[in-house]
């Protein structure tokens, strides 16, 4: 069974990505009970969002937002992009968030 199909079970509890594509984001973990999203970020930062629904984990999983500024990534607008969708739905949105975590 593909990875990508044995984590959208929801019978799972954890669901781990460590093939993210992002120049930003290097892996996720989400935890179904706790909906907790820990992001391992590529400088080794890990940082912690609580209360994040499956709905939120997958858009920022699947990057499901465009770039608003220019840099190594791409151009204004680059889509899918990770580190947007991080912004998008967890900063903007306003999930509380603490410096720490582990994958």
């Amino acid at each position: 069974m593909d990875l990508d199909k044995i984590k959208r079970l929801h019978w799972l509890r954890v669901f781990i990505n460590d093939d993210v594509v992002s120049t930003n984001v290097k892996r996720l973990k989400w935890d179904s009970e706790t909906e907790d999203l820990v992001i391992q970020f590529q400088n080794g930062r890990y940082y912690t969002y609580s209360g994040v629904p499956e709905a939120i984990f997958n858009r920022v999983e699947d990057g499901l937002a465009g770039t608003k500024t220019e840099g190594p990534w791409g151009g204004i607008g680059k889509f899918p992009s990770v580190g947007a969708a991080v912004h998008q739905y967890l900063i903007e949105g306003g999930f509380p968030y603490r410096r720490g975590g582990r994958i």
